[in-house]
């Protein structure tokens, strides 16, 4: 049965039922895919408009944009973390000041960005990205201007972790969906008048301005007019810059552990092989999506819950780790049982050849690292960044020396097997932690152990060579096998008896 929602005194909800978990992850994963479907649309038309070179600056830029949040040193998520937490305990009046601290460092560090990218600039046009001798002074022109936007990307990073930190994901993402639509149709639609560089970046710069004033005025709105105070408090100060110190670390170790496995493979194979091996890991790594976010809307309850009320905030874990299972199995099944056939169509019966095995490895692998985005936000909500950040370092000299060995061993298939590896153990030890943190968590380490055992062995059901009715026969099977084995070695008789209600509810209608 659902829960009543009950408000706080800074409008958060104090009980998460399931229909507004859902409607706020829905939420999530639409700010994440509608503005993917306007660069699918608008890139062909720009690449004709700019040409290769000029759309390449664009490509970089929209990099950079992303990257931008580094400067914030975790600010960003340890604002939400802050808030979060002072909420669950009831200390709404101590938030003006977290705020203004917090926004008054992260616009201290974008100057301190723009000052940067700014002083490097010439450095990374001439150098760095390699522009040809014609294009350098409009190249240097809009990279300076889009060193000038740094402070605004920054300061919207931190409204909107205020806004997540409030429940409010309706709002962020009716801001954050044409905002970031806007990052592609501002440097589309000035390209079809003036394929200048210094225009098209200024548009991309102003796209990003223009965000940053939706976000403040939310936020204003939000808090009550405290969304724009600026003001550091030195214990305040101290607390963010602790936690986000750590989660800047897992934001720079995280991201290598992700993508050395291209650099290696490119060195100790071939640059062919790594095309063999970063497209089916681009392809599979789109269902991270719905974990995260999933893990987007978890991120703020855990804060609030995790001193508030600890039981709820073990159950909310438990039910998103079987909510990310249940979802997540079907799509990652049809990449594995399909992966031969998709990529020969898609991309010719040569690159098919080279390239399935890894697709099917790296499917699986998506899916037990999705698992656990959960406890990651369980984790970094209850405010422990320093365990996944010790983690992370931790993971990285074994890592490498099993990526080499397997490299050397089975090629770019020895790569995927030393990442599917490494994502599960890393799973198991996530697993752990937040048990450490939350005891009465009943899906820990032996329980992903065993859903990611399951899931396993449906995926090498599903991949076993067949007919194409063969291959559908045995994906049904797969289907079968992981559903009862999850419904009574996963799933509680409570969870049982609301599923049941639930089927007979949709029968019914």
């Amino acid at each position: 049965m659902t829960e009543p929602l009950h408000e706080n005194a800074m409008g958060l909800p104090s009980a998460y039922p399931a229909r507004k978990l859902a409607a706020d992850t829905a939420w999530n994963l639409l700010g994440q895919i509608l503005p993917l479907g306007t660069a699918l649309v608008l890139i062909p038309g720009m690449i004709r408009e700019l040409g290769l070179p000029r759309f390449g600056v664009l490509s970089l830029a929209w990099m950079l944009i992303g990257y931008f949040g580094v400067f914030d040193l975790g600010l960003g998520r340890a604002l939400t973390q802050a808030i979060s937490a002072r909420l669950g305990r009831g200390e709404e009046c101590r938030i003006p000041d977290v705020i203004g601290t917090c926004m008054g460092l992260m616009l201290a560090l974008g100057v301190l960005g723009a000052a940067v990218l700014a002083v490097l600039s010439p450095w990374v046009v001439g150098r760095w990205i390699s522009v040809p001798p014609g294009m350098r002074k409009e190249t240097l022109a809009g990279v300076l201007i889009l060193a000038a936007s740094i402070p605004f990307v920054i300061q919207a990073a931190g409204y909107s972790g205020i806004l997540a930190s409030h429940g409010r994901f309706r709002l962020l993402n009716a801001i954050r969906i044409p905002a970031g639509m806007l990052s592609y149709v501002a440097p589309w639609t000035v390209s079809r008048f003036d394929p200048g560089l210094p225009c098209v970046l200024g548009a991309l710069a102003a796209s990003r301005i223009v965000s940053w004033g939706a976000h403040a005025v939310a936020c204003n709105a939000t808090v009550r007019g405290g969304a724009l105070r600026f003001g550091i408090r030195r214990d305040i100060a101290k607390e963010v810059l602790g936690v986000g110190g750590w989660m800047t670390v897992s934001n720079v170790v995280g991201p290598f552990l992700v993508s050395v496995d291209r650099f290696l493979v490119g060195s100790m194979v071939s640059l062919a092989a790594v095309a063999y091996y970063a497209v089916p890991y681009d392809v599979v790594t789109r269902m991270w999506m719905l974990p995260g976010a999933l893990s987007m809307t978890l991120f703020p309850a855990f804060g609030v819950l995790s001193v508030s009320d600890r039981d709820r905030a073990a159950a909310l874990h438990d039910r998103g780790v079987k909510a990310v299972s249940l979802f997540l199995f079907p799509a990652a099944a049809l990449f594995v049982a399909f992966a031969p056939e998709g990529l020969g169509a898609w991309l010719g019966s040569d690159f098919s050849s080279h390239a399935s095995i890894v697709l099917r490895i790296l499917a699986a692998g998506v899916f037990v690292n999705s698992l656990a985005h959960t406890p990651f936000a369980l984790i970094q909500g209850a405010g422990r960044a320093d365990l996944v950040a010790r983690l992370h370092i931790s993971e990285l000299v074994p890592y490498l020396l099993a990526l080499v060995s397997l490299i050397r061993w089975r090629g770019i298939e020895g790569a995927a097997l030393a990442w599917i590896a490494r994502v599960w153990v890393d799973g198991v030890l996530m697993f752990w932690l937040s048990r450490r943190i939350l005891p009465s968590i009943r899906m820990a380490g032996t329980r992903f152990s065993l859903l990611s055992g399951i899931a396993l062995a449906g995926f090498a059901l599903a991949a076993v060579p067949s007919s194409m009715p063969g291959k559908i026969g045995l994906l049904a099977a797969s289907f079968g096998f992981f559903y009862p084995a999850v419904w009574f070695s996963v799933l509680t008789p409570e969870e049982r008896v609301a599923v049941r209600g639930r089927l007979r509810f949709f029968r019914a209608r």
